[in-house]
């Protein structure tokens, strides 16, 4: 069990201490207006059914249930979380399953397993609040570069292909040869630095309430995996988990570092 917690949620090494210095100051941006009953419906309302519980056991159709019965109580309650500029900690507790990439199900490798996070559909409720109130943020303030494709709302494959096929088409009518070129970052989700993402997020400007609450949502996380009778919980001290609607929070992070920041050149010499 702890090789399996290490491998998929390792420690926090980064040397950076400017860096995690400047994490720990709050954003001093005006707040965001509170959440709408509007927002809360669209996001109950995506809610997926028969889907895998958290550590809590309530599904998504209880909250979507619960929702329908007592409409503005769960605006209450994330409100007051954003008031507060507290993300609970009973929904930050997380559920390991591990789930074989290939037929290797007897006894696969650590690289062939695929590390799950189960969590609070409340708090994933709420991360989705978030998130769509700091993507809006950003789009507002131009934060993203227009050829960025993931994590983009309203973007997908098919725009990237088309995209990619007109730089090929442009190449080709002026006799120029196109390359392309592939990177793959290894464990970008797992080794997601927080002090990172909230230094970028505060140099985007984000509301101060909104910076708040991401900084309490990336405290005190933990992970708790279970194999037969054994059970270890994990403090988490950086990484995004698969199953979280956050993961948007590495995407959105990302895009302002390797756009804003770095450009990538190809020189072929003939």
């Amino acid at each position: 069990i702890d090789e399996v917690l290490h491998n998929f949620f390792p420690e926090d090494c980064e040397s950076d201490e400017q860096i995690r210095h400047d994490s720990l100051f709050n954003s001093t941006t005006a707040n965001d207006p509170p959440f709408t009953l509007h927002e809360i419906d669209a996001v109950v309302c995506k809610l997926i059914l028969k889907k895998s519980p958290g550590p809590d056991s309530v599904p998504n159709e209880v909250v979507k249930k619960f929702h329908q019965m007592y409409t503005h109580l769960l605006l209450k309650v994330f409100n007051s979380c954003l008031r507060l500029n507290t993300f609970p900690r009973c929904w930050k507790r997380a559920r390991i399953i591990l789930i074989p990439k290939n037929n290797d199900v007897r006894f696969p490798r650590l690289d062939n397993l695929r590390c799950i996070s189960l969590l609070s559909s409340l708090g994933k409720c709420l991360e989705k609040l978030i998130v769509n109130k700091v993507t809006w943020h950003l789009h507002q303030n131009n934060y993203f570069n227009s050829s960025q494709f993931g994590f983009m709302p309203q973007k997908c494959t098919e725009d990237a292909l088309m995209r990619l096929f007109e730089i090929i088409l442009n190449g080709k009518k002026r006799k120029l040869f196109t390359t392309l070129v592939f990177l793959d970052i290894k464990g970008a989700f797992d080794n997601a630095w927080w002090p990172a993402i909230l230094s970028l997020l505060r140099s985007a400007n984000i509301p101060g309430n909104l910076f708040s609450i991401i900084s309490s949502f990336l405290k005190d996380r933990t992970a708790t995996l279970s194999l037969g009778h054994c059970s270890k919980e994990r403090p988490l001290q950086k990484g995004c988990p698969q199953g979280s609607v956050s993961d948007l929070y590495s995407g959105i992070s990302l895009s302002i570092t390797y756009w804003t920041k770095f450009q990538l050149s190809l020189v072929v010499k003939r």
